[in-house]
């Protein structure tokens, strides 16, 4: 009986001695029970196609981390790779527990289309204002490069004593758009690359740490390719009518329909509606300008087209690339006042685009 209790009593002492060892305790150092984990996890869902597509369309994350004072902390930078895309994270080391700013330039590492704090000279010092991102220019406010793909992501955080895994989502918003433009002959004459300029101006070249475009000088995005292309194309009801025109037409001797045109693509910043950005396309032989359009107006079209139903700057964040096909007389002037846009068939007016 007397051992019966004693039994009991050591029973309740290991029990309250275990209950009392705090989470700081070497017992637990390999457990991991007790420690604080916070990770940031991106996704880039903010578009018009399907699911996340940051592991098709991220090249890099910088992520920088401001304390409440708006001081920088921390600073990661790391490449988004084949092997790591799918579940690409950043592990938030050696902070205390505070409020904290999370903010991401993503795109940006290793890209010369790009400088995150541009007045620092590569010293990563400054406070979260200072932590803006400029598309870099030659001294006329020329861009030729494509911008590829840069994205800007922002949050508030907090760091607690609070055991277990925490993963921070971070929601990212695509900077940068591909507009295509092409060139359409409607005879059969062979187009010259050479011969056209396209380009975009607009003042939208500096986005501050909100991602809202700073005072800026103006800037010119040209054409970072441009291609010819010509193709034949063969319609039964083209072959039909000539037949009944020409008897002697046969198989053997198809009737066929040319189409030359030329092709140019531009890579530009971010597109807000208050903006004036316009596209030109000039004749370099002649300098005759073919056509200088409100670019954003003819962007916007779409969305009204397709019924979406959001705001306009909305749509210009989602919407990323934008196809647009101009048809050309024998002189080279814009011939009918039509448009292509993406899917949509467009006719202009003098009212259309104002």
């Amino acid at each position: 009986m007397k051992l019966t209790k004693t039994f009991a009593t050591l029973l309740s002492l290991a029990a309250l001695t275990v209950s009392t060892v705090s989470c700081d305790s070497t017992i637990f150092d390999n457990e991991g029970d007790c420690e604080s984990r916070y990770e940031v996890k991106f996704k880039y869902i903010h578009h018009l196609k399907y699911g996340d597509a940051f592991p098709y369309e991220v090249a890099s994350v910088n992520l920088y981390v401001f304390d409440r004072s708006e001081r920088l902390v921390r600073s990661f930078s790391e490449p988004v790779t084949q092997e790591n895309a799918e579940n690409f994270s950043i592990r938030l080391t050696d902070l205390p527990t505070g409020d904290y700013t999370l903010l991401a330039w993503c795109g940006v590492k290793d890209n010369p289309a790009f400088t995150v704090n541009p007045d620092s000279r590569g010293n990563e010092t400054g406070r979260t204002p200072d932590y803006t991102c400029r598309i870099n220019r030659d001294d006329n406010g020329d861009i030729y490069r494509n911008l590829l793909h840069m994205f800007h992501g922002k949050k508030t955080i907090t760091i607690a004593d609070d055991p277990g895994d925490h993963v921070i989502p971070m929601e990212l918003i695509k900077n940068t758009n591909i507009f295509r433009i092409v060139l359409q002959h409607q005879g059969d004459v062979t187009m010259d690359p050479k011969n056209f300029k396209f380009d975009i101006s607009d003042d939208n070249g500096h986005m501050d740490s909100d991602n809202k475009l700073l005072a800026d000088s103006r800037v010119t995005y040209h054409a970072f390719e441009i291609e010819g292309a010509s193709a034949q194309l063969k319609f039964p009801e083209t072959q039909i009518a000539a037949v009944a025109q020409d008897p002697e037409l046969t198989a053997d001797r198809p009737a066929t329909t040319v189409i030359n045109a030329v092709a140019a693509e531009i890579s530009v910043g971010r597109l807000l509606d208050s903006n004036n950005a316009v596209l030109r396309v000039t004749e370099i032989s002649t300098g005759k300008v073919i056509f200088s359009l409100p670019a954003i107006d003819l962007a916007l079209m779409t969305k009204a087209f397709d019924g979406y139903s959001m705001s306009d700057n909305e749509f210009l964040d989602r919407q990323d690339r934008y196809t647009m096909t101009f048809l050309l007389d024998d002189q080279n002037n814009w011939a009918t006042k039509q448009i292509h846009i993406n899917k949509w068939f467009v006719v202009y007016n003098n009212s259309t685009l104002q």
